[in-house]
């Protein structure tokens, strides 16, 4: 790997102040940005393990105003949809399961079958009222027994006038009625075939309900009535529509506070959405596809203007599928006027991060370096601490949530191109 900066420094001295990290490892990158070469060769050593320290020298975790995703949500359903405020539990999992991120949810007004609410001009109205980035259809009618069928034209037809607004069109196939084995698995082929005939996400409540019931009898779903969803019944659907969205596992998810499912019962329900999402959701791969890809356009020096004197280099390897970021920053506190170092300043930071990339969004393992002299072999250790996710808006602005055990610092960070050069190659890559 190439890596372009202005200056490196590596200091050494007796007593040199640090919260986290090592003493003899240090960068140093002014504003200036002057480049001198630092050739850095790409092995299975250096992927496995990196050089890292990270923090501020404001002492504050750096938070950004600009979101790292902004998920608008828009549910076209009925009383399955409003109950128990899904739209609004998605929306609590977007936000917890993505620091940073925005997310907007809400119902259209109405109700019905899809096929009633085509020519409501109060639907209509709701689809075009914002730029959503995923639209949920919801009632499609069809027999309980599995002895009628009714027409899906209406189905189709909402998804065509969701892809016109450039939004995702999600089919949510309801769950199966309380005591009802087979009901599940019909209603989700129903939608397969919709979404055969005008491509769309099918989103795996059902069998999700399914799963669910097979592996835990004793824990209720549905409400008394036996055809809505209580509260776990809910929670669990809201989970597979998480991780269809934003294409993380349900399973990573915080515990959702203040919703009425225990701590427990969340991780069944997290694990079981996890499962059959990663299993049975073939038609929603395209899904966060069709959005930003990683390329190694991308690759270049970015920074953030509020920190001055800190930036990062990115290098993606597509045939890979690896990126590796170099973040040059300072430690947590300034070092005393008594302490000293044989180059550069005692306070400078380098940290380094690779991981796989999907889409989007690249998931990378930090580690702690140390044990090294400037310009000599000897002997390095590497400690994991912590992770860096690294997204993609555009060609020309990111965002870097990290999370750092050791100083117990989690922060998100708008990053920018320090020139913009490369902007029309990131671009012409996209296009191909």
């Amino acid at each position: 790997m190439a890596v372009w900066l202005n200056q490196v420094a590596v200091s050494e001295s007796k007593n040199p102040p640090i919260n986290i990290g090592h003493p003899r490892i240090y960068a140093n990158v002014k504003s200036d940005w002057l480049l001198v070469y630092l050739s850095v060769s790409i092995s299975s050593a250096y992927v496995g393990g990196t050089i890292g320290v990270a923090g501020a020298n404001s002492g504050e975790s750096p938070q950004s105003s600009v979101p790292t995703n902004t998920y608008q949500l828009l549910f076209i359903g009925n009383s399955h949809s409003s109950a128990n405020g899904l739209p609004d539990l998605v929306a609590a999992m977007i936000e917890a399961g993505s620091p940073g991120s925005s997310a907007h949810s809400e119902l259209a007004p109405g109700s019905g079958f899809l096929s009633d609410r085509l020519e409501t001009a109060e639907t209509q109205q709701s689809l075009e009222s914002r730029d959503w980035t995923h639209v949920i259809l919801q009632a499609q009618k069809y027999s309980t027994s599995g002895r009628f069928f009714y027409p899906t034209d209406a189905a189709e037809e909402w998804i065509r006038r969701v892809k016109a607004i450039n939004a995702h069109p999600i089919l949510f196939p309801e769950w199966p009625r309380k005591g009802n084995t087979e009901e599940g698995p019909r209603i989700h082929d129903l939608h397969l075939g919709i979404a055969s005939r005008e491509s769309a996400c099918v989103a795996p409540v059902g069998l999700a309900w399914e799963e669910s019931i097979k592996w835990y009898p004793a824990l209720d779903l549905h409400a008394a009535d036996g055809n809505h969803s209580n509260v776990n019944g809910a929670t669990l659907t809201a989970f597979v529509f998480y991780q269809l969205i934003t294409g993380q596992s349900a399973a990573e998810l915080p515990p959702i506070q203040g919703i009425g499912v225990s701590e427990f019962v969340q991780r069944q329900l997290r694990d079981i959405a996890a499962n059959v999402v990663n299993q049975d959701s073939a038609t929603c791969s395209d899904m966060r596809s069709q959005g930003f890809q990683f390329s190694a356009g991308l690759n270049d020096a970015w920074f953030n203007p509020a920190t001055d004197g800190q930036g990062y280099f990115i290098t993606v390897f597509p045939d890979l599928e690896i990126v590796s970021l170099a973040w040059f920053t300072y430690d947590t506190v300034l070092p005393g006027d008594d302490e000293a170092a044989d180059l550069g300043d005692p306070g400078h930071r380098w940290l380094m991060a690779t991981g796989a990339f999907v889409g989007d969004r690249a998931e990378l393992d930090i580690s702690i370096t140390s044990g090294g002299i400037f310009d000599t072999s000897t002997d390095i250790e590497r400690t994991p601490d912590g992770t860096i996710i690294l997204t993609f808006e555009n060609c020309s602005s990111g965002t870097i949530d990290y999370d750092i055990p050791s100083i117990g610092r989690q922060g998100t960070i708008p990053i920018q191109r320090v020139a913009n050069d490369n902007v029309s190659l990131c671009e012409a890559l996209i296009t191909d």
